[in-house]
């Protein structure tokens, strides 16, 4: 749980329940920007470094 940070939660839950991760995506990057009321670069880095966090820890064993 304690993973991510709050702030990465927060935008990580958004995406989700906004369909950013839906395929199709059903909420575009900019959209999802506008929701969390941050610039689209913004939200590209925090959403970029909490899916690395989690994608390392996934995989952190068979790595190993």
């Amino acid at each position: 749980t304690d993973l991510l940070t709050d702030r990465q939660r927060q935008f990580m839950t958004e995406a989700l329940e906004q369909g950013y991760y839906d395929t199709p995506r059903t909420c575009s990057l900019t959209d999802l920007a506008d929701v969390l009321d941050v610039s689209k670069s913004t939200a590209s880095v925090v959403l970029h470094n909490a899916e690395e966090t989690i994608v390392k820890e996934f995989f952190a064993e068979s790595i190993d």
